[in-house]
């Protein structure tokens, strides 16, 4: 299954090479949120970031 869809990705990716930049300022933004997310929640809880990550994780 993952191969396959892999394999789609690469395919579409060939021939279209604007694809690969569409990933990545994608991957940016969800980056660039998650940062800010992790840093409003410390800034309310007082507690690291990290911490609440792997309590949440249990």
């Amino acid at each position: 299954m993952v191969s396959g869809h892999v394999a789609s990705l690469a395919a579409r990716t060939a021939g279209d090479t604007t694809t690969v930049g569409q990933y990545v300022e994608e991957l940016e933004n969800q980056s660039i949120a998650r940062d800010a997310f992790r840093a409003e929640l410390e800034r309310i809880t007082g507690l690291p970031a990290d911490l609440i990550e792997r309590r949440l994780a249990l």
